[in-house]
């Protein structure tokens, strides 16, 4: 079984940030050895159908349903880099706006640092020179 092939199996459809059909990134099917067979045979009920490309608005009904289970481990590419508060604190699906938090909470200590110790700077720099 190929890559494409088990990813058709075993993720379902969701609609990316493009609003394009793609495979779920935190979300399978909830097949257990047990039921693998029947999967595979396709005796058990059909997956949830996926979105329509032509409605952008349809949510999956995989996120609500029994049928789905969220993925709770995760194995992370290391081979471009080591680690990252991302791959550390597991902030993928419904945490992945952390990262983009934390960038933008670095940003904002920048700029508030950056206007206060330029102002003592200069305080202290005009004590200085009037000394002189």
């Amino acid at each position: 079984m190929t890559l494409e092939e088990w990813k058709q199996k075993f993720l379902p459809i969701e609609l990316g940030p493009d609003y394009r059909p793609r495979s779920s990134q935190c979300f399978m099917y909830n097949v257990t050895e047990q039921n693998l067979p029947l999967y595979l045979s396709g005796a058990l009920p059909p997956p949830p159908p996926p979105p329509d490309p032509n409605n952008p608005f349809f949510i999956p009904p995989c996120t609500t349903c029994n049928y789905c289970e969220a993925v709770e481990k995760w194995d992370y590419d290391f081979s471009e880099m080591d680690s990252t508060a991302v791959t550390d604190n597991d902030w993928v699906c419904e945490k992945q706006k952390r990262a983009t938090d934390l960038f933008t909470l670095g940003v904002v200590g920048l700029i508030i640092g950056t206007a206060i110790f330029s102002l003592i700077a200069d305080f202290f720099v005009s004590i200085f020179a009037m000394q002189s």
